[in-house]
């Protein structure tokens, strides 16, 4: 929540700055970025929320989310959206947005402010999603391919994997022709 309360006040000094510039119609200088910004690298505010949010265990991110209040869950799923359009950390993004749906499903559907985000969510999510299926499609490959070029030189790899594979994938066929 700290992290948004950032986003909030770097998202209302950009907001001001272009008002300001329009207005004015020259070049105004930006504003500064808030300290702790500057001390991680001088990144973006949402690039900072990101990286909170990776800070957070596993664990702890049900809870961390189930306390946030919804005038804040307002604000976190637009930065959801732009994770997702961004690539950055998919999976967290989607964990995340799934969540909150599930605690918020009434509340963010009747909001009129989040219904375009969630338009937007739709088609980004399952993007982002295809692609990473895609890359992890493709490095299965990869190693599968790497595995039978090494057993066929008569050295097993991955042998105790391979076995447990092997007995997985039978208990399925078996499954579903009972």
């Amino acid at each position: 929540m700290e992290a948004l309360a950032v986003y909030r006040e770097e998202k209302v000094k950009g907001q001001e700055w272009e008002e300001e510039s329009q207005l004015e119609r020259r070049e105004v200088s930006r504003p500064k970025p808030h300290p702790l910004l500057v001390a991680m690298g001088d990144i973006t505010a949402e690039r900072y929320v990101l990286m909170v949010a990776k800070r957070i265990r596993s664990s702890e991110l049900d809870e961390a989310l189930l306390v946030m209040p919804f005038s804040d869950v307002t604000e976190f799923v637009p930065l959801l959206c732009h994770w997702l359009e961004n690539g950055w950390e998919t999976e967290l993004a989607c964990r995340c947005l799934l969540f909150l749906l599930r605690v918020h499903h009434h509340q963010i559907v009747t909001s009129p402010l989040l219904l375009p985000v969630m338009d937007s969510l739709r088609h980004h999510t399952r993007h982002s999603v295809e692609s990473l299926r895609d890359l992890y499609g493709f490095n299965l490959a990869g190693l599968r391919s790497v595995r039978d070029g090494v057993e066929t030189t008569g050295t097993p790899l991955f042998a105790d994997i391979s076995s447990r594979l092997q007995k997985i994938q039978k208990k399925k066929r078996l499954k579903t022709v009972q």
